[in-house]
């Protein structure tokens, strides 16, 4: 829970704010059920992505597993859906990538593709900038390379 006040803190302290958007107790449908408990001004924006990112915050985006889902497309395809906290595709995916690898200092090793870092990716069964943002959690992964070894192949 973060306050309207403290939104504009995350840039100004370079501090990344690590998000759970994968359960379904996310979703704004649900955000009022906890008004006895959080009152109605916390309740009404729980996990507030795009209002981070508008205050130029670092956005990272994880699983809080056991509650939600470990596939991170569930959590993309809510980021991207979940208005009026949502954020766009591009950003949700380097939220999961780029912005990890730096939050966890890797940035010049992982988190992108580019000549000289470890080549760490998936290719997807679809493109998920073609389909419905609706269907984006049914993605599945063909294949699996890291460090430059296949390590896994449907």
């Amino acid at each position: 829970m973060i306050t309207d006040a403290d939104l504009n803190r995350f840039k100004i302290l370079n501090v990344t704010a690590d998000a759970q958007v994968g359960g379904e107790f996310t979703q704004p449908q649900y955000w009022h059920d906890n008004d006895h408990l959080l009152g109605v001004d916390l309740a009404n924006n729980q996990v507030p992505i795009k209002s981070l990112k508008d205050a130029g915050a670092r956005v990272t985006l994880s699983s809080d597993w056991n509650v939600s889902s470990l596939n991170p497309f569930i959590a993309i395809q809510n980021a991207v859906i979940r208005t009026p906290q949502n954020i766009s595709l591009e950003e949700a995916i380097k939220a999961y990538t780029i912005n990890g690898a730096y939050t966890m200092r890797q940035e010049d090793e992982v988190g992108s593709l580019k000549a000289g870092k470890l080549a760490d990716f998936v290719v997807l069964d679809k493109d998920i900038f073609a389909i419905s943002s609706n269907q984006i959690n049914q993605t599945k992964v063909v294949l699996t390379i890291f460090d430059g070894e296949e390590i896994y192949k449907k």
